[in-house]
């Protein structure tokens, strides 16, 4: 469905999952497929998956004003803080969950000890937080969780 809309042009890109809203719904989703089969009965098909496209595009569409929205308060926050705030790394930042002084190191292209500063950084003025995963630190951006996991 999600190839057929950008084939469309009615997206640009793929952000539109509709299996969320199916997976949600599985039960209605199941009921209504065996009506088209059994019943021809193609009007609430076509009604309920409208429905899941309405949703899942306003779920996306808020999660992505939540995402832009923490990438500003993260700038400003890195502007008053003295902190990394080149694109790369924003982008770094926001592409990512979890972030490990050696991925870090190699996605930006600089020196491991260069990413050890950053994330320390941010570890001590609170943007980020570390946890010890099979002997490794590993660190997250909790306010950036928080809007990937509603």
């Amino acid at each position: 469905m999600v190839l057929y809309f950008i084939l469309r042009k009615r997206l640009d890109v793929p952000l539109l999952f509709i299996s969320g809203y199916i997976l949600t719904n599985r039960s209605d989703y199941y009921r209504l497929l065996a009506e088209v089969t059994e019943k021809n009965n193609w009007k609430e098909w076509i009604l309920f998956i409208l429905k899941g496209v309405e949703e899942q595009a306003l779920f996306t569409r808020d999660t992505i004003v939540a995402v832009k929205s923490l990438i500003d308060e993260y700038k400003e926050t890195a502007i008053t803080n003295n902190l990394p705030n080149d694109a790369s790394f924003v982008d770094h930042l926001f592409s990512n969950a979890f972030y490990t002084y050696n991925q870090t190191a190699k996605t930006l292209g600089v020196h491991r000890n260069t990413a050890v500063t950053y994330l320390k950084k941010l570890e001590e003025t609170g943007v980020i937080k570390s946890m010890t995963v099979k002997k490794e630190l590993v660190f997250y951006y909790p306010k950036f969780l928080d809007v990937l996991s509603r």
